[in-house]
Parts: structure tokens; sequence; C-alpha cells
């Protein structure tokens, strides 16, 4: 109960945190700069592993320059590219139509003027990871003050009528880039005056740094440490480089006091160093995230973060974790606050007590942050103990992270199919509204969702990750006289997903045609396997947009279809369905000619008495009309329905075409369909959609008339 009721409060944060323009433009600019944090980290490791060699030559020298160039080039101005993220990433959250070229100029300005980067920017490395809190502020302050400015009025008039669109847009943003950039600088210039700082920047890591005023290395100074560089990793901010004065002034000379005291044949005293922090406090880095990883390994059932996770954990294993910070997210993240805080301050706990108590030799040697666990506490220690000790802390970390992965699986499955549901929602509205809206084209997070479908959705359709079910058909008498071929596809994070929407990015993803294509040969095996467990004539109806049917290369595909050894002519009706027109030229009836002679039956779906199903029925051709599923389902409230099955029935049967009501999911809608001469029926009554298999142990070894 205390569980559901968390999730249900945090799900309820998160939703919100989710909802504010701030929040989450911080977030998607954070998560936009991974793939900059994940090439910066690989450069570090292998910097540091080709120091680590202690070897000299011309290649070694040349790899190490590589690495230092990549370095460089992505944590050393980590800066510049957050404020360039956020600030258009904040800009879209909040849905305006402002040129974003402006914004990010005035973010960039300001990043430049608060880390005071004219002067100093790059020698204290203003523009790296350390000054990722003023990269932050800067695009945020920037974009709110930049909006304001653009919407002041009066503005002076600075381009005549008639001017190209971009000059005038050009000069439009001086006006509210001047002020904008004017309003940094006074700030900045107030900060010098009131503080002893040269810049923000600098008043932001003196602020932190002096919390640590007239401590020494102890307990208290350790876990306020530890939980200040959490603190800010979590809201983005490189804490270990921010809090780096601090590690070198107070922590890191713990360790040359006990080689001291080792040298002298005496018993080292100190337990806090940063040596110390980094292998049996801070495993995996920040918030001992190697803890987080191994709970989502073993415990967690959401798809995408085991995904994440196995991606991140060769990193992780030499304590880079900018891809668990950033991707999962961490960053922001109210499901993993507590844990995030709590586990460096409890391993610090049981590693003091462990060492105080003589149950784990003190650290007495130099480790690099980056070596692995395990082996970091062996070589820190010189004993098997510290490899223990270790593990003890991982094991408990894990205890730790469990619940709240298992609160977060949940909120991704809450948060998928929404997210689902508001895509799908949004492509009915468009399909009632005969608006052709791009899904995947769009600009907010229903876009970004479409795109990550359709990309999973052409990745498993290379696998063949998908199924068909089959909805059986029944006639009159109670005789399964054949079953609707469905595409399903159950994606790893959102569920099923509606055949709709399926179709509608593959077209959007360039591959509908292949995808139709991979339906077809399926039902083709599938479907004479079924037609195989009865003797009475069996037909399997097999969707076809219109769209691909016009295409040129589909009627070559049909054919060499028809040819193969597995075709039985007359077994397959193709389905035209209705989320397109289909031209129905003097071309296209020699198309439908052509499959009726290489043996494919024609079906019209969802079948009315507007003017684009009766223009159907003027040609030749097709062979099975079936009812639109709002006559069916209001046919037992709404006696005009019934006339107009009635005239269809009628209609139909004149031109030698049978009529197959959908939707039918009662006795009595049945026999009112029976009254209006309807003898061909699928719907909830006799079965839903099923797999193969399940349609053969239900249906078709089942008596005449059980599935009613």
């Amino acid at each position: 109960m205390f569980t559901l009721s968390f999730s249900a409060w945090i799900g309820k944060l998160f939703r919100r945190m989710e909802q504010t323009p701030l929040l989450s433009g911080i977030r998607g600019g954070l998560i936009t700069a991974m793939p900059m944090l994940l090439i910066g980290s690989f450069a570090l490791i292998f910097r540091t592993f080709l120091t680590g060699l202690s070897l000299d030559g011309p290649m070694i020298q040349g790899a190490l320059m590589v690495s230092n160039f990549v370095y460089d080039a992505t944590f050393g101005i980590m800066s510049l590219y957050l404020t360039d993220f956020i600030s258009l990433s904040y800009l879209r959250q909040k849905n305006d139509q402002t040129d974003p070229f402006g914004a990010a100029v005035c973010a960039l300005v300001g990043l430049v003027i608060l880390s005071g980067g004219l002067t100093t920017g790059f020698e204290n490395g203003g523009f790296g990871v350390l000054g990722m809190f003023t990269a932050i502020v800067s695009a945020v302050v920037a974009v709110r003050l930049y909006l304001f400015f653009s919407t002041a009025r009066p503005r002076p008039p600075l381009a005549a009528r008639g001017a190209a669109p971009a000059f005038v847009a050009a000069l439009n943003s001086i006006f509210p880039l001047a002020l904008t950039t004017l309003c940094f600088a006074f700030f900045n210039l107030a900060i010098t005056h009131l503080f002893s700082a040269n810049s923000f920047q600098e008043l932001f890591i003196q602020t932190t740094n002096g919390l640590f005023a007239n401590m020494g290395r102890s307990f208290g100074s350790s876990a306020l440490f530890v939980e200040l560089s959490s603190l800010l990793w979590f809201f983005g901010v490189h804490g270990s480089d921010v809090l780096e004065h601090v590690a070198e002034t107070i922590f890191v000379p713990g360790i040359a006091h006990n080689a001291a005291l080792l040298q002298q044949g005496a018993a080292p005293t100190e337990i806090f160093s940063k040596v110390f922090l980094d292998s049996f406090v801070m495993m995996g880095g920040c918030g001992a995230l190697m803890a987080l990883l191994a709970a989502i390994l073993l415990f967690g059932r959401s798809k995408g973060s085991r995904a994440l996770a196995k991606r991140a954990a060769l990193p992780m294993l030499f304590n880079v974790n900018e891809i668990m910070v950033f991707g999962l997210p961490v960053v922001l993240n109210p499901v993993f606050f507590i844990p995030f805080l709590l586990t460096p301050l409890v391993n610090l706990i049981i590693s003091s007590a462990a060492m105080a108590m003589g149950l784990v030799p003190l650290v007495s040697h130099t480790v690099e942050w980056t070596t692995p666990i395990l082996v970091s506490g062996y070589i820190a220690t010189g004993s098997i103990a510290g490899v223990l000790l270790q593990l003890f802390n991982l094991c408990i970390d894990i205890a730790l992270y469990r619940p709240f992965v298992s609160v977060y699986d949940h909120m991704q499955t809450e948060g998928a199919r929404t997210r689902l549901d508001q895509l799908v929602a949004q492509l009915r509205r468009s399909e009632e509204s005969g608006d052709h809206l791009s899904l995947t084209q769009q600009t907010s997070d229903l876009g970004a969702v479409a795109r990550q479908l359709t990309a999973d959705l052409r990745a498993c359709l290379e696998r063949g990750e998908w199924e068909l079910y089959y909805q059986p058909q029944y006639d009159a008498a109670g005789q399964m006289r054949g079953a609707e071929a469905l595409l399903r596809w159950e994606h790893p994070d959102y569920g099923f997903l509606d055949p709709p929407l399926i179709i509608r990015l593959a077209e959007e993803g360039g591959f509908l045609e292949q995808l139709e294509q991979g339906v077809f040969l399926r039902a083709l095996e599938e479907g004479n396997d079924l037609a195989a467990h009865t003797a009475a004539p069996f037909k399997i109806s097999v969707n076809l947009t219109p769209k691909s049917l016009q295409s040129p290369t589909c009627l070559d595909f049909l054919r060499q279809l028809s040819q193969r050894e597995a075709f039985v002519p007359g077994r397959f009706y193709i389905e035209v369905t209705e989320q397109f027109a289909l031209r129905l030229d003097d071309e296209m009836q020699l198309k439908l000619d052509q499959l009726h002679k290489m043996g494919f039956l024609l079906a019209i779906d969802d079948f009315a008495m507007g003017s684009t199903s009766l223009r159907y029925l003027q040609h030749r051709g097709f062979d099975l009309v079936k009812l639109d599923g709002s006559l069916v389902r209001e046919l037992e409230m709404n006696p005009r329905s019934r006339e107009i099955v009635l005239s269809i029935v009628e209609l139909s049967r004149s031109l030698h075409c049978q009529v197959l009501a959908e939707y039918v999911e009662t006795e009595s809608c049945r026999l009112l369909l029976e009254e209006c001469g309807c003898t061909l029926y699928q719907g909830y009554l006799f079965g839903p959609p099923m797999p193969p298999k399940t349609l053969i142990e239900k249906h078709l070894t089942a008596p005449l008339g059980d599935a009613k």
C-alpha cells in the first residue's frame, strides 16, 4: 500500500515537473548534450589509460594528443553546448514562435559575461564542465529576457517594408539582443562590486567551496562533500569539478599523509581521503550509480531502461556515469532523488565504521578514480577486505535503489501509455478532420515519440518481431468461413500499438510497402496452415492500403506471390482500407482485373452509403462488401441503420457481392443482420483477434455452432 501511494505521489510530482516548461527545458537540453558527454567520457577514459601506461613513443603521444583534442572539444567547452541546447529546448517547451537564433545567441553572450570568459574563461575552465551551472542560468534567463524584450512595445522600426524576411528577422533581433546583453552585463557588474568575485561563476564556486571553510578531514566534511556533490549532479551540474578545489585542499592530502606514515613504518591514521571517497563511497560515480545500474539489470522491468543500462555498463565500470545520469535520466528525476543522496551517505557510514573498527585497512595507496570497482578496493587498501567492503556496500545500495526502480518502471509504463494514447488521439483527429498531419515532423514531445516508434518499427520489421492475429468470420449456420489477418506489434515500452498508427508510422518512415509485403508473406504461410485444419472453404482477408495498391511495384509483388506453390487461388481477399482514397481510373480497373486473374479476391472495407463506397461498386471486381462499423453498432438502436443495411445487402446481392458485418458483439445484433439478409459476421460475439495457434484450438477444432 505504501509503495503504491508513494508511486502515485511521485508520479503526480513527476508529471507536474514534466509539464513545467522550465524544468522540462533544462532536462531536455541536458539530455541533448548526452552524446557529447559520452564522447568526452570515452576520451577521458582513454586518456587516463594512456597516461597510466607511463610509456613513451610517437604512437602513444599521438594517441594521447588525439584523446586530448576530443576531450577539449567536448568536456572542455561543455558549457557552450549546454547553453545552446538548454536555450533551444526551453524556448521549444514554451511553444513560442520566436526566432530561436536570437535567443540562443543571447544565452551564449550571457554565458561569456557571467563566466568571466572574456578574460579567464578558457584558463579557469569556465566554458567546460565547471561552468555547467552558469550555463543553465544563462540559458534560462536569456530566453526569458529575450522573449520579454521581443514583445515589448513600442519598438523602433529597423527595416523597411519589402526587405528580405531573413534580413528583417536579423534586424528585429538587435533590440532584444542588445537589452538582454546589457542586463547580463549590469548583473555581473553588480556582483563584482558587491562580492569579492570577478564573475557570477566565480561567486558560485566561492560560495560552494566556502561551506568547507575551516573544516578539516572528518566525517562531517566528508558527508557535506558527498551530499553537496550529489545534489549538484542531480540538478545537472558537474559536482566533482565544482568542488575540485575542496577535494584538492582537504581530501587529497589524506592519502599522502597515510603513505608517509607507511614509509616510516607507522600505521596510517587518516580514514577520509579522496581515494576513500572515490573507491568506497561513490562507486560508479556520483550517487553510487553502480548500484542503480545493477538494480535495473537485476530487477527492472522496463526494456528501455534495461537497454540503456547495458549501454551505460562499460563506461560506468570506469566510474563514468553520464549516460545513466542524463540518459535515464537521474537529473531532475524526483523518483531517484532520495536514493541518489542516501546511498553515498550510507556507504560513508559503513565504510568509515569498518575502517575505524579495524575490519578493513585504511586507504594508503593512490588509485585513479577511473579504476573499476573491486580492483580499486584491493589497490587502495592492499587487502581483500577492501574488495569485500565494496561488495557489501554494493549489495546494500542495490537494496536501497530497488524499490525506486520499481516505482520508476511503473511510472514509465503509465507515461508511455499516456503518450501513446495522445498520439493515437492526434492521429484520429487528423483523419476525422481530413487534415494530413505528419506525426514524425512535429517538434513537440509527441513528435519525438512518433520518431522513436518509427525507428523501433523499422528495426522490428527487419528482425521480424511482429505478429499476425486472426479474427474469425462465421456464417449464419455457425460455420467458420474465414478470418481477417490483423497486424500486431508489441513495443517493449508502449505495449501493443493500434494498427492505424503502425500504418501511418510506416508510411512516414518510407517502408509501408515493405511492411505490407511482409504481412502478405506471413499470411500466406499461416493462412494455409489454418485452412488445413478445416474441410470447409476457408478465406483469409489481408488489408492493403490503396496507396500501396497504386504503387507500381505492388502488382509485381502480388504476381510473384501468386506464382508460389503455396498460393491457393480464391483463398485470399485483398481488403482495401479507407485511410486513403483509391483512384478508380482505367489503370486501376486494369490492375483489379489482373489481381482477379492471379487468383485474388477483392473486398471493400468500411462500406457505407457514401459517394466513395458507391463509386467502388460502379466498377466491377469487388467480391465482398464489409459494412461500416458505425452502421452495425447502431443497428439495434436506430431503425434507419437497419434500412441502410438492408439497402446495401440488396444492392450488393444484385451486383453479385457478398456482405460481411464487422463489430457483431451480441446475438440480437446478429439476428437483426440475418433478417436484413447479411449472413457473414465478424466480431467479439465469435471471438477477438487471436494468434493462429489459439484460433486453431478454440475455433477450428470446435464443433459447429460452438463459437456462438
